[in-house]
């Protein structure tokens, strides 16, 4: 009995070590943070695959990168999708990156989620390795020029009030006269 009892344990330690093993490579490129960048800087494609070009902002954009397969990007979508449509009203931009292998299943994805705003794909993370995402889900917070001004990572409560305030700063206030 004392045999079949260190297998199973030597058996479980293997698969978790595995296990360790197989996240500590799926979230090495995201180790390095090099100098911030704006959507521009980012190689993205569309729902078929085509290079997009990406013209300059109009205003503050939102840039949510996520994974299908990543249980707290699935958790904020609805929520961030929601801060979207509200701080549209003042002129801000929501731009959904997936980070997924393939665009495919990323556009089924939000295709359930009666998503009809913008959505990019940046195929196997290699744009957001380059721009050094440590993990995902994250929020990039661009000014009008396309520069990054903030990166929001993580997801819940806390991170849609750091977006609102991060948003909230880098527009102008509006001064109203009351005569």
């Amino acid at each position: 009995m004392m045999g079949a009892r260190a297998t199973r344990k030597a058996a479980a330690s293997a698969r978790l070590a595995a296990t360790t093993l197989l996240l500590a490579l799926a979230l090495a490129p995201f180790a390095a943070r090099p100098a911030a960048a704006g959507l521009a800087g980012l190689d993205l494609v569309d729902a078929q695959g085509a290079r997009l070009t990406e013209t300059a902002p109009a205003g503050v954009t939102l840039v949510g990168l996520w994974a299908t397969w990543c249980p707290s990007c699935r958790t904020e979508l609805p929520e961030l999708v929601a801060l979207g449509h509200e701080l549209s009203e003042r002129g801000v931009r929501l731009v959904l990156v997936s980070v997924d292998r393939t665009p495919e299943k990323a556009a089924r994805y939000l295709e359930g989620m009666a998503y009809a705003g913008d959505a990019a794909y940046d195929p196997g993370a290699r744009s957001a390795t380059k721009i050094g995402i440590e993990g995902i889900p994250t929020v990039l917070v661009l000014d009008a020029s396309g520069k990054e001004q903030a990166r929001i990572v993580g997801s819940g409560k806390k991170a849609m009030s750091q977006i609102r305030a991060e948003v909230a700063a880098l527009q102008p206030i509006k001064t109203v006269r009351i005569q």
